[in-house]
């Protein structure tokens, strides 16, 4: 089941390069397929993974402020941090 955690934990892992943009974007598509979603919260997962799912279309990009977006609207707050290259 997918749930608000999980999708966090997926954008997170797309943030921060552990997963790649066409991985995430598959994922997203077969979780929308299965349709195995928290009920509770089926609308909003719904509409976040749908808009995932269509990042491979030309001309139809995710900005930095899209998935803080999504993760503020998931319960969760983005803190960046950046330093020095080694």
């Amino acid at each position: 089941m997918i749930t608000r955690h999980e999708l966090a934990a997926k954008l997170t892992a797309y943030l921060t390069h552990e997963l790649s943009r066409d991985q995430l974007k598959d994922w997203a598509v077969r979780a929308i397929r299965d349709g195995d979603l928290d009920l509770p919260d089926v609308d909003l997962l719904m509409d976040i993974l749908s808009r995932i799912g269509l990042a491979n279309i030309e001309h139809f990009e995710l900005s930095w402020e899209d998935y803080e977006d999504f993760l503020s609207r998931l319960g969760y707050q983005v803190h960046l941090q950046v330093s020095p290259a080694s």
